[in-house]
């Protein structure tokens, strides 16, 4: 009977030990499969689609879910030079052709950087405007973009493409700065080399709050110029970052850092746009505005709201205070200012209001204020 029972376990061993083989070859299949999906899409790529990263630092707020992102560069991308027809979700790419002929209503494509693992991001589906693009290629018509796709350029590799080099590109790493890079998605190859696509160092508006009011609010109806946009970049990284901040207080010589002369002051002139905006107080800052109609335009006397501004406008306290020396800051777009007070705070951002003591607003004119 002993030997009968042997002789059955023995026979059940080869079964058991293949179930437990199949356990766990089913259990490593599972975790590759997991694994691959998220190296393919990574965590952020399965959240709600559209959401704008607000860590990116440097950039004018333009309003809730929109910025202006300086782009280092624009190339372009076709279906038969790389990625094939769809993007990083298997849907099909939506050419820039494609959408101007009517044929697609609702965007263009864009590839940029979508890793997770990288801090500066966008997430699937981000809405985006170039105007440059829309400018050079479009002649002025309004192009939706979306931000759908990616590749391994935009996640910190080395960047030497022969064919770029030989228009001139040297090769780069890009770090965590591939958000700063787009690839436009092109149904005809021609286009690989078009100048009016491939640009540098120009204005991307990002986000799912940017429309076309954001555009012209910060390109040409309101008269603003790029040094206005250069203004309030530098005044929003100072105000607005963490690293802005500490990099202010650490360079500011002791004393200065609350005063809010000495932050416009040194805004103007990392610029570029007036060597000339000094002054012992904001008071003699604002007359000195007033006075220089060949630089300045005087936006409103009296502000009541914040339609009348632009990003980069020059804000004061008109006249000196009871005891004091005026106040100046900078509109920097969605309603906020950026502003240092003396004894009080850093550069730091806060929200515009009718009670704001700012309400003397210019706006620079031209490239630069000899």
């Amino acid at each position: 009977m002993a030997d009968d029972e042997s002789k059955k376990s023995g026979s059940r061993a080869p079964l058991i030990l293949a179930v437990i083989v199949g356990g766990l070859l089913l259990l490593i299949l599972t975790l590759a499969v997991s694994f691959g999906a998220f190296i393919r899409f990574g965590p952020d790529w399965n959240k709600p689609t559209g959401t704008f990263n607000g860590a990116l630092a440097g950039n004018v707020i333009v309003g809730p879910d929109c910025r202006v992102v300086k782009m280092k560069r624009s190339t372009v991308y076709s279906r038969s030079e790389e990625g094939g027809i769809n993007d990083v979700r298997s849907k099909q790419i939506h050419y820039l052709e494609d959408y101007l002929a009517g044929k697609v209503s609702d965007y263009a494509g864009l590839s940029s950087d979508l890793h997770a693992e990288n801090t500066h991001k966008y997430t699937y589906g981000t809405k985006a405007y170039i105007p440059a693009i829309e400018k050079s290629y479009a002649e002025g018509r309004e192009i939706v973009f979306q931000i759908v796709d990616t590749g391994s350029n935009f996640g910190g590799a080395v960047i030497d493409d022969p064919g770029k080099r030989a228009k001139g590109y040297r090769p780069e790493s890009r770090g965590d700065a591939g958000y700063l890079y787009v690839d436009i998605a092109v149904r005809d190859d021609r286009l690989l080399n078009d100048p009016r696509l491939n640009l540098e160092n120009f204005d991307m508006f990002v986000g799912n709050g940017c429309s076309r009011a954001s555009i012209d609010t910060v390109h040409g109806v309101q008269g603003l110029t790029q040094l206005a946009t250069d203004i309030a970049t530098k005044a929003q990284y100072y105000a607005g970052t963490s690293e802005g901040r500490t990099q202010y207080k650490n360079s500011c010589p002791s004393g200065l850092q609350t005063a809010c002369n000495e932050f416009a002051a040194r805004v103007m002139a990392e610029t570029k746009a007036d060597l000339n905006f000094v002054g012992k107080n904001a008071y003699d800052q604002y007359e000195y505005v007033k006075n220089k109609p060949a630089c300045y335009t005087v936006v409103s006397s009296a502000l009541t709201s914040t339609n009348e501004l632009a990003a980069g406008d020059i804000l004061f306290r008109p006249g000196k205070s009871s005891g004091g020396h005026g106040h100046v800051g900078f509109y920097v777009g969605g309603g906020h200012v950026a502003s240092a007070s003396i004894g009080s705070h850093v550069p730091q951002i806060s929200t515009w209001n009718t009670s704001s003591v700012l309400t003397f607003a210019a706006r620079i004119k031209g490239s630069s204020c000899p």
